[in-house]
């Protein structure tokens, strides 16, 4: 993979986590969806813990009530005797959680105050408390002020969820109406008793029950306390709280719960009995934190998506990613029952889903851009079926190149030079623009890639970007196709009275190394190689043998159908090894006789025969209009009369002084 790539793919991730991280706490339903999945592991997999060995509650229930004649406020001097009860039987620490913001009956009231202080001395006492933003009067708040001492006072306020209402933190606490800052229940009892106190609010760690019929925590009556046995007592900390229906009733996590364990609401008494084991146990939470959950996201978002992108088909993708956020929801509830660590599960699968789908546009941008850079660079260069299947495969623009075996054809004019100093610029120009129209038109039509455009030359090469199987034969049909309309358009020009010089083609066939070539604003598609040089050679070899198209013996080779006739065999400039050209015919058997007695004086002459020059001089008698017949005639009588010519003659090899 490309390192812009990785780059875009690790930012996407990552802007992916932290969209899905601010999304599901910036937005009411998504919160509350991620807090209702937290609930529904708390409710259903909370494993089962025998009831908690230093804290117990003393429930006001309907049995205790039933025996007073008035329901509300409690009966103080009952509550007296409790906490003197509870004193005297060697509780650790007292939690009240009743609110005392109105006057009962003087006696009662005197003797609770009274329990209250004393108690208060002996050991760690925590009573509820509360003013006007808990919705008491002015009245009923300055009533608790002078009932509860300022140092066992605590606020009875829950940490609720304010979109559900649901019970899930500690209260620690908040300024009081004088200034004085007054801790919540929990955290009250925990300074009292010596605890480390949270620093911030906590999420509760709710216990699990010993089984479904059951409860967290061992409940006694309140009416029953004074025939409990001392030891049940000793050394516990005990919250009195009321356990009513209708009275001091909260929803929590266990109220997502399925079958027995189901709890609608749970009573107050109860919620800040699991807080204070929390803190009892120092279990300070089950959630991995804010930094730990970006880390996991991402690194699982970065492992998923990208490997996901592995693989090129949708089909497989989609699967991919689908299995593992049911992977991911099945590990998140397991994780939790067997550990009790609260992986979170919302935002990984709102990130992956996002950043599948950002790297899906990303890409489909860099698609389109390199659909848009391939149709810059080769859309006049190829041919339409060309260009769809390159598109395809957009990577083949990167910098650099691979080894192919590819067929190059090189064209030019003849005298071109000669013909750009007769002749009138614009005339040139319009002339020039017609030939090469209609010569890159054949090109594209044979689906060749055309390399480049220099002036009058235009090099052409099969089989890049996308091979064929009969690239080179096409290549030589291509070939002839131009010099049919070269030779045409020649005479038509000509006619005029301009200078068209002939058109040369060389065609050669071998390995050749394919790429871009350059830097990364400008570069150009091309091969590089021997075989690129050699059809280049060819080329310009016409000129000196009388042809207009010379094709290399390895395009020869593997153009199965195609009718040639042997040049000769040539030691192109620069070279040191021979190679042999061919001279492809059109419409061989209208003139076979020809090209039969032309073979025949060529195998004389590759033979080393003396009767060769005897061979083409004939051949020449009777065809005389023939440009490479005469070629070897003439030099054959030159090697006969050793007269110098520009080229060495050893029969049917000939090495090439220039190119």
């Amino acid at each position: 993979m490309e390192k812009r790539h990785f780059i875009a793919i690790v930012t996407i991730t990552l802007v992916a986590t932290m969209l899905s991280v601010s999304a599901i706490r910036g937005f009411p339903f998504l919160s509350m969806m991620g807090q209702w999945v937290v609930d529904l592991r708390i409710a259903n997999l909370t494993p089962a813990e025998p009831k908690h060995s230093d804290i117990v509650i003393v429930a006001v229930n309907e049995d205790t009530l039933s025996q007073f004649p008035y329901r509300s406020p409690l009966d103080r001097q009952f509550l007296s005797r409790v906490i003197n009860d509870l004193a005297d039987k060697g509780a650790r620490a007292v939690l009240v959680d009743f609110l005392f913001d109105q006057a009962t009956e003087p006696a009662k009231d005197k003797a609770l105050f009274d329990s209250l202080r004393n108690v208060g001395k002996r050991l760690p006492l925590v009573v509820a408390y509360g003013n006007r933003d808990e919705g008491l009067t002015e009245a009923q708040a300055a009533y608790i002020r002078g009932y509860v001492a300022p140092e066992v006072r605590a606020f009875a306020n829950l940490a609720k969820d304010p979109l559900s209402g649901v019970a899930r933190g500690i209260y620690l606490g908040r300024t009081d109406t004088d200034g004085a800052f007054v801790r919540g229940m929990v955290p009250r009892m925990a300074e009292r008793l010596g605890l480390d106190l949270p620093e911030d609010s906590l999420p509760i760690i709710w216990r699990g029950r010993p089984d479904d019929a059951d409860r967290a925590f061992r409940v006694f009556p309140a009416q029953a306390i004074k025939v409990i046995p001392k030891a049940m007592l000793a050394g516990k900390i005990v919250l009195i709280g009321s356990d009513l229906t209708l009275t001091d009733r909260h929803r929590t996590p266990f109220a997502t719960a399925l079958g027995e364990r189901r709890e609608n609401n749970t009573p107050g008494v109860f919620i800040h009995a699991h807080a204070l084991a929390q803190l009892v146990d120092d279990r300070r939470s089950i959630q991995i934190g804010l930094g730990r959950e970006i880390a996991l996201i991402a690194a699982i978002t970065l492992l998923v998506v990208g490997g996901a992108l592995a693989f090129d088909s949708y089909a497989i993708r989609f699967p991919i990613l689908g299995l593992t956020l049911v992977t991911i929801w099945i590990g998140g509830f397991v994780i939790f029952r067997q550990v009790q660590v609260m992986v979170p599960l919302i935002t990984p699968t709102m990130s992956m889903v996002a950043a599948a789908l950002g790297i899906e546009i990303y890409f489909g941008w860099t698609q389109r851009e390199g659909q848009r850079r391939l149709k810059l660079l080769f859309s006049r260069y190829l041919s339409p079926a060309l260009f769809r299947e390159l598109l395809k495969d957009p990577s083949k623009l990167e910098l650099g190149g691979e080894v192919r075996q590819v067929t190059y054809l090189f064209t030019d004019i003849a005298n071109f030079t000669h013909l750009t100093e007769v002749t009138d610029p614009k005339v040139l120009t319009g002339l020039l623009n017609e030939y090469l129209t209609n010569v890159t038109e054949i090109i594209l039509s044979h689906d060749g890639t055309i390399d480049k455009i220099i002036g009058d030359a235009v090099v052409t090469m099969f089989g890049a970007p996308l091979a064929q199987d009969d690239d080179p034969a096409r290549a030589v049909k291509c070939a002839m196709a131009i010099d049919a309309y070269a030779e045409a358009f020649r005479v038509r020009v000509n006619q005029r009275g301009i200078p068209f010089g002939v058109t040369r083609i060389g065609v050669n066939t071998g390995d050749a190394v394919i790429g871009n070539f350059g830097g990364e604003a400008y570069f150009n598609y091309t091969g590089l190689g021997d075989t690129v040089n050699t059809a280049a050679r060819l080329e310009s070899v016409n000129k000196h043998i009388g042809t207009r198209i010379c094709v290399g013996e390895t395009t020869v080779a593997r153009s199965a159908g195609l009718d040639f006739r042997p040049v000769a065999r040539l030691v192109l400039k620069g070279k040191t090894e021979a190679t042999k050209a061919y001279e492809p015919i059109q419409n061989r058997a209208a003139r076979s006789e020809f090209f039969d007695t032309y073979d025949k004086a060529y195998l004389t002459m590759e033979r080393e025969g003396d009767g060769a020059a005897a061979c083409f001089t004939d051949l020449c008698a009777a065809f005389p209009d023939d440009p490479l017949a005469n070629f070897h005639k003439d030099r054959l009588q030159a090697s006969q009369t050793e007269r110098r010519q520009r080229s060495k003659v050893i029969q049917d090899l000939i090495v090439m002084d220039e190119k």
